[in-house]
């Protein structure tokens, strides 16, 4: 009898770690995972990107509503749905650094917005969202929560990392 009480409790156990599981990762867009974001009330988009063998230098940009490329940034980083990865659920202790090779980036965006009423009932205005691409490792931060990042895929995603930085490209910010 202790036998089978054990046997079921492990069936149990791991049914529940693979629904867990599968919720935890299911594949969520932008607006679904930031509900009180209104994308279509986003005010700038800033961030900086970095080419290695291509700059120089961080190059820093900032996209206005009024530019031609910020409705097209702000659906081609909206539209996906972006799959949670596991790797969440580890400690972060240790950083390891990923040999880089000519033509290999690493971009950061910043999306602004105003009067933001965060879960907790406060409310904020600025960079609310953070998307950031560490040399092909997608990452997301929202300023309403914990502060802490969250390691996300997208399906395409090598193509809209690129696409993103190309984009960027088209706008650096002038330096004075």
């Amino acid at each position: 009898m202790k036998k089978r009480t054990k046997w079921i409790f492990l069936i149990i156990a791991l049914c529940a770690t693979v629904v867990f599981a599968l919720v935890y990762t299911r594949p969520q867009t932008l607006a679904q995972r930031y509900p009180m974001l209104d994308f279509d009330s986003c005010t700038a988009i800033q961030g900086h990107f970095y080419q290695y063998g291509k700059t120089s230098e961080l190059v820093h940009v900032a996209i206005q509503p009024e530019d031609a490329h910020f409705d097209e940034l702000v659906t081609m980083l909206t539209t996906p749905t972006y799959k949670t990865s596991l790797a969440n659920l580890l400690p972060r202790g240790s950083v390891s650094y990923t040999p880089v090779s000519d033509g290999d980036f690493y971009w950061t965006l910043y999306f602004g917005f105003d009067n933001v009423i965060f879960p907790d009932g406060s409310t904020g205005s600025g960079s609310i969202l953070f998307v950031d691409n560490r040399l092909g490792e997608l990452r997301l931060d929202f300023a309403g929560q914990d502060n802490r990042y969250i390691q996300c895929t997208v399906e395409g995603q090598d193509d809209l990392l690129q696409k993103v930085l190309d984009i960027m490209a088209l706008y650096p910010e002038k330096q004075s």
